[in-house]
């Protein structure tokens, strides 16, 4: 999966959650720390996201590997997947 799909669907799955569409996500993006997510938001997120890509994101490699940046998040899913 190249990266802009990637993002995008990031961007889409953050959107559902939020229920926002006005989401402006880029590699750099800590989706907690800019806002975008709090952190229920960010636990059915990464639920979502798991389901969606057929993984699973344990909570300690969440934090290993900073995860809420969004370009970590989308390495983590390309090395996963």
């Amino acid at each position: 999966m190249d990266e802009a799909s990637l993002l995008s669907t990031i961007k889409d799955l953050a959107s559902k959650t939020t229920g926002r569409s006005d989401l402006a996500i880029s590699a750099e993006t800590d989706l907690i720390a800019d806002d975008i997510l709090d952190s229920l938001d960010w636990s059915v997120f990464l639920l979502d996201l798991e389901k969606h890509f057929d993984i699973a994101i344990p909570d300690d490699v969440v934090e290993e590997n900073n995860l809420q940046v969004a370009g970590n998040l989308m390495r983590h899913i390309r090395e996963t997947v």
